[in-house]
């Protein structure tokens, strides 16, 4: 009986320090029955549903208890201001509770988020005419060596396994490879900038110079570049290959782009078409949320709430990319040609568009992550006949509101000319 007693004693102890306590003005708490867990099972096992009822009752922005923690949901409404806030918010927080780098790293690179996305956006994407005939040349690389010739069907399966492989290869060829030191431009001008940011630091002792921090970051780079861009590839190959009836205007254009540069594609080829780009900024658009965490005090939104230093907040990204007001009533379909007359980007950034994030915080790496989509899935159209196993799209997996790619086998076979 006394050991009875004691274990809901501590059981009461143990709910009540773990009952969540909300600041004064902060956004409403959706009620929940079962302390700690809260809404965990709602949030991760029927997201959409979960979150709309709770739009519906309780507006924008309001809180929830995902594993015991306050959590702030925000959506179409308020992501633009989520996104531009970037005093106040960064990504990175978030980042590390699931990828902790501090464990295998010297350095944990989540103390220098402005290093990283400098390197990115100056090294990489800032000088993707530099990169463009390397990546090219190791996304052919990629498709013979794991794909091959294809002189009869070939399955592949899991796809996302093959992608990330390809990923791998082209960030890594990029930064550190046997591939990049024949080019040394290429090497002079990511060394030498990184070394020039690095000696800028104001902790930097000339006499004491950390060869482990330029080894940490470029650990760093390709992993996050390989667990971005793989998922991004794998997503959009069963885009295509699930959907047939846009085989032949895919094929025709980059045919023809082919044939008029006599099979040496440069940057403005591939930046010229609009078929592709479109295709795989729809793709794009059907991956969801961004999270962010606040990282000053406080933040107060713009109708009054408050929401205090540490806060997560999730930016629920399918009122967004799925607004029936930018997307029509049939938001939800695969429409892959609906940007060619809008003149807009797959790497373009708005607020109906927020798979980069946005404002300040917007991925440094879109620019190389789309133009590795567009060379991948090029090179894929001329080469193969691409097909899912059902001839049909599979569902991809949701984890909670996180599309992965679907798991069955992508179906290779070499093109034949007619």
């Amino acid at each position: 009986m006394i050991a009875l007693l004691s274990f809901i004693f501590l059981l009461i102890v143990f709910i009540y320090i773990k009952s969540p306590r909300l600041s004064e003005n902060e956004p409403p708490l959706v009620p929940y029955t079962i302390p700690v867990i809260g809404h965990t099972f709602s949030y991760f096992f029927n997201t959409e549903n979960f979150i709309k009822i709770c739009l519906k009752e309780y507006g924008e922005p309001f809180n929830i208890i995902i594993f015991g923690r306050v959590t702030t949901v925000v959506a179409q409404k308020y992501i633009p201001e989520v996104t531009k806030a970037h005093e106040n918010f960064d990504s990175f927080e978030v980042l590390k509770e699931f990828a902790p780098f501090h464990f295998i790293l010297d350095h944990n690179p989540f103390d220098i988020t402005d290093f990283h996305a400098k390197t990115t956006r100056e090294q990489i994407s800032g000088k993707l005419s530099l990169h463009f005939d390397k990546m090219q040349k190791n996304i052919l690389y990629c498709l013979d060596k794991w794909i091959g010739e294809c002189n009869e069907p070939r399955s592949i399966k899991p796809i996302w396994n093959f992608t990330n492989h390809v990923t791998a290869k082209l960030i890594a060829n990029i930064c550190i490879g046997e591939e990049a030191s024949q080019h040394e431009d290429v090497i002079h001008t990511f060394a030498d900038d990184i070394l020039e940011f690095y000696m800028s630091q104001p902790d930097f002792d000339p006499s004491n110079v950390n060869y482990n921090y330029f080894a940490d970051l470029l650990i760093f780079l390709i992993i996050v570049g390989i667990g971005t861009t793989g998922k991004s590839l794998a997503n959009l190959l069963f885009d295509y290959a699930g959907r047939p009836e846009y085989w032949d205007e895919l094929y025709e254009e980059a045919s023809t782009f082919n044939k008029e540069c006599n099979g040496k594609l440069a940057l403005n080829d591939i930046n010229k078409m609009i078929k592709l780009d479109s295709f795989i900024r729809e793709s794009l658009r059907h991956t969801v949320i961004v999270p962010h965490t606040v990282t000053t005090d406080h933040y107060t939104f713009s109708n009054g709430y408050t929401i205090p230093k540490g806060r997560n907040v999730f930016d629920f990204s399918e009122d967004c990319l799925f607004s029936e007001s930018q997307y029509g009533p049939d938001s939800k379909s695969f429409k892959p040609f609906q940007f060619v007359s809008q003149n807009v980007s797959a790497s373009k950034v708005d607020r109906n568009f927020v798979i980069f994030g946005g404002g300040r915080h917007a991925c440094p790496g879109r620019f190389y992550a789309v133009l590795v989509l567009k060379l991948f899935l090029y090179h894929v159209i001329l080469k193969y006949h691409v097909r899912t196993e059902n001839g049909n799209m599979p569902k991809k997996l949701m984890v909670g509101p996180i599309s992965n790619p679907p798991e069955e086998s992508s179906i290779f076979e070499q093109r034949k000319e007619i």
